[in-house]
């Protein structure tokens, strides 16, 4: 009897001895397992100095490469690598890639070009062309005179070029063919005018 007491004693023992054990593992081996691990703050949009104060705060590095955008003002982050949330191990390198502004891009020459042409010409080096038409003796219809800035000007990428397009030389009317035309008109219905509108007619009819 005292060796099956005994017995029972061992086994409860061994068991709540097994229950601590369990207990103390899940409580301390996880922020022990984990200890070198951090998660990777959110830092895009922020201004770079700041997007480094943050991530080397939990002791993470940083490598930054510049971008041009003209979305993002020069000097914020756009980009992060890895992203937001991932865990990584302490001391990890974080890949920053931060905006340098707006391309900056010259002007070309287009005088004397075809207007569509030119206007693909600024597209191409992504600007917006805007077209202002006016009369010319200088140049064929649909040919550029000139653009504002002037060629060689540096814009950034997506400012709007104003290229000045010939219409060509105005059709002048002289005074000759606008009172041709009006006799004409008048010879037209002179016929018609049955009250005493045409002259000789009406009142010098009754004599």
């Amino acid at each position: 009897m005292r060796a099956l007491k005994f017995l029972g004693l061992v086994a409860l023992f061994t068991g709540l001895f097994l229950v601590a054990s369990v207990c103390l593992l899940n409580t301390f081996l996880p922020p022990l397992l984990h200890r070198g691990t951090v998660e990777v703050p959110e830092v895009r949009g922020l201004a770079l100095a700041e997007a480094q104060r943050v991530l080397r705060g939990v002791g993470l590095k940083v490598r930054t490469q510049e971008i041009a955008s003209r979305d993002y003002p020069p000097g914020v982050v756009i980009i992060q690598k890895p992203l937001p949330g991932t865990k990584v191990k302490r001391g990890r390198r974080v890949i920053l890639t931060v905006s340098k502004g707006a391309r900056r891009v010259r002007v070309p020459q287009l005088k004397g070009q075809d207007a569509e042409h030119a206007k693909a010409e600024l597209r191409k080096l992504g600007l917006f062309p805007k077209v202002v038409e006016v009369t010319s003796s200088e140049a064929e219809p649909g040919q550029v005179l000139d653009t504002r800035p002037l060629p060689g000007a540096v814009v950034r990428e997506g400012d709007t070029v104003v290229l000045v397009v010939s219409l060509g030389v105005p059709i002048e009317v002289s005074p000759d063919t606008a009172l041709d035309g009006d006799t004409a008109s008048g010879s037209l219905e002179a016929p018609g005018g049955g009250d005493g509108g045409g002259e000789g007619g009406g009142p010098a009819a009754g004599f």
